[in-house]
C-alpha cells in the first residue's frame, strides 16, 4: 500500500506540460507507420513488399514477434483496423530506432 500512494505521490507532482514535438526525422518515421497502418488496412500487399526491409521485425501487443513474411502473409488480407495512439520514436542505435504506440 505504501509504495502504490508514493508512486501516486510522484506522479501529481509532475508537470503536466505538453510533451515535445518530433523531430524532422521522427515524423517521417511517425508518417511512414501510419502508412503501414493504412496498407494493413486496405491490405496493399504490394506497399508491404516495397517497404518491408528483409529483417523487419513486429511485435505485436502480447510480446509476439512477426518476420516480414508473416506480416505480408497476414496483413496482405487486409481489414485490419489498428489504432495507434501516443506514437513515440525510440532510438535503438545509431542507425536504428523503434516506433512504439
Amino acid at each position: 500500500m505504501l509504495l502504490c500512494c508514493a508512486v501516486a505521490l510522484g506522479r501529481t507532482g509532475q508537470s503536466n506540460s505538453p510533451a515535445k514535438a518530433p523531430s524532422a526525422f521522427e515524423q517521417t518515421l511517425i508518417d511512414c507507420e501510419k502508412g503501414f497502418l493504412v496498407a494493413a488496412k486496405k491490405g496493399d500487399a504490394s506497399f508491404l513488399k516495397r517497404t518491408l526491409t528483409d529483417d523487419f521485425s513486429f511485435v505485436s501487443f502480447d510480446g509476439q514477434l512477426y518476420s516480414r513474411q508473416e506480416m505480408i502473409d497476414q496483413f496482405s488480407e487486409g481489414g485490419f483496423d489498428i489504432m495507434p495512439y501516443e506514437m513515440q520514436v525510440v532510438p535503438a542505435g545509431p542507425e536504428s530506432a523503434i516506433v512504439t504506440y
